[in-house]
């Protein structure tokens, strides 16, 4: 339970998480293409909901609980040549962060450490060295993260109300900037970016989870809600085949046909009546 998984290329990784209570360093690997899993070294620390990011072909792992009280400033990479091994810690201890990539560094989004966080911190695999940034308008523990046009979203999260604060991030100024909520507050919701939309995919409430898609339009700046998922659920990760990406461009593209001919049709029509 509360382990980690990240994709990268056909692997599926699986770090960390706990059993009874108890946290665990284990790592296993389960190859798409041949259904396979494979024991990979342990990390050197034993950690549970902890915060992971692919860059370069390495895996980061960052912070997390070692046990219910001890919170990780640890953080360890994986390369498939030499395992593990670990890096410079994190300024703020935490677990139940999000982390993203963008622009070769690792960005550390949120999280809990005696209360909720504000604090945002990157980390610059040249250097070995963690920096701060702007901190959150508002704390953010489990939310939605995505990055769209150099720019890192945040969403929801746990906090003592139904968290739908969003908020927007530019990486060039370190400023952060308050865009249209959430029309449902959730927390552990998966996020991506399709065609400039964001997709934030179910979650949970305060006391149950949700099969909710909602979509939000960064030229509108709204949220409009999909059809739900069949089954409610926490998706911190999933991924969108480019098959999905290359029937949506089609279709997209035969909307946009559609409506070019629905306006031609109407010109004609005036013309006529002239």
């Amino acid at each position: 339970m509360s382990f980690e998984t990240i994709l990268v290329e056909n692997d599926l990784y699986f770090i960390g998480g706990k059993i009874d209570h108890e946290a665990i360093k284990d790592v296993n690997r389960w190859n798409l293409n041949t259904k396979t899993w494979k024991r990979l070294p342990d990390m050197h620390k034993a950690r549970y909901w902890s915060s992971v990011a692919e860059l370069d072909e390495k895996i980061y792992v960052m912070g997390g609980l070692a046990n219910l009280v001890k919170v990780s400033q640890s953080v360890e990479v994986y390369t498939k040549t030499c395992g593990w091994k670990e890096v410079c810690g994190l300024i703020t201890p935490r677990y139940g962060a999000r982390a993203v990539t963008l622009n070769g560094k690792i960005y550390l989004i949120g999280g809990h450490c005696e209360g909720d966080l504000k604090a945002v911190e990157s980390y610059d695999p040249n250097t070995d060295k963690w920096t701060a940034c702007a901190p959150l308008l508002r704390e953010h523990y489990l939310p939605g993260v995505a990055v769209y046009n150099r720019h890192i979203y945040v969403i929801g999260g746990w906090t003592k109300t139904q968290n739908m604060f969003v908020e927007r991030y530019d990486v060039q100024t370190d400023k952060w900037t308050k865009v249209c909520s959430l029309t449902n507050g959730r927390w552990g919701l998966g996020c991506i970016f399709i065609d400039q939309q964001l997709w934030a995919v179910g979650g949970g409430s305060k006391t149950s989870y949700t099969n909710n898609v909602s979509v939000y339009d960064t030229k509108k700046d709204e949220w409009s809600e999909a059809k739900a998922l069949p089954k409610a659920g926490i998706y911190y990760s999933f991924t969108v085949s480019t098959t999905f990406l290359a029937e949506a461009a089609k279709v997209q593209e035969v909307r946009e046909v559609n409506e070019k001919e629905k306006i031609m049709e109407k010109e004609l029509t005036n013309l006529k009546e002239l």
